[in-house]
């Protein structure tokens, strides 16, 4: 994240277009300054946070340690515009989270929050709300976050749906004059 102010004389734009950010390169899509994801795009697969080190060391330790790759994750999206909500609703399972019309979010279920037009992102996995193993391995179910592109898009983490980099740099209103940039 320092090379670009470091090794650039204009900072570029940066921009993500996700066709699957699944695990660990769930995080890197929030380092972007804009985010542009594929029809059948996905954001999440990590969820285990809570579970990380278990049986391992002290107990404080591992809090100490969850909660410090945690803050990392949620500094990085807050400082490029996002909301750290849905960093901890990627990343913990008993994170509770709804969203409403609007793309307002709730850390709370909607029959809490007394709205009709409120909707579940994340539920706490427990008891009868706990996903089956079908939608574990599917990336369907609603223990842990998965942002798919027409959630991104209603939430504002996403700036658009492309599928085609034509479409996309259509939307970044780059009909001609850009340059890619490979490699590191």
């Amino acid at each position: 994240t320092k090379e670009i102010d470091l090794e650039w004389e204009k900072k570029p734009h940066v921009v993500f277009w996700v066709g699957n950010a699944m695990g660990g390169a769930a995080f890197l899509p929030f380092l972007a300054d804009e985010i542009y994801m594929e029809s059948d795009g996905r954001i999440g697969g990590i969820g285990t946070l809570e579970q990380m080190f278990e049986g391992v060391g002290d107990e404080v330790v591992r809090q100490k340690q969850r909660s410090l790759r945690l803050a990392r994750a949620q500094g990085l999206a807050i400082a490029n515009g996002y909301d750290y909500r849905l960093i901890n609703a990627l990343a913990q399972r008993s994170y509770v989270l709804s969203y409403d019309l609007f793309g307002n979010l709730y850390e709370a279920m909607p029959e809490e929050l007394g709205r009709v037009d409120a909707y579940v992102l994340t539920d706490d996995g427990k008891d009868e709300r706990a996903d089956t193993m079908d939608q574990l391995v599917r990336g369907t179910g609603n223990d842990v976050l998965t942002l798919k592109a027409d959630i991104a898009l209603k939430l504002g983490v996403s700036s658009g749906t492309a599928d085609s980099l034509d479409e996309l740099l259509e939307q970044l209103g780059i009909l001609r004059n850009h340059t890619m940039v490979e490699g590191r």
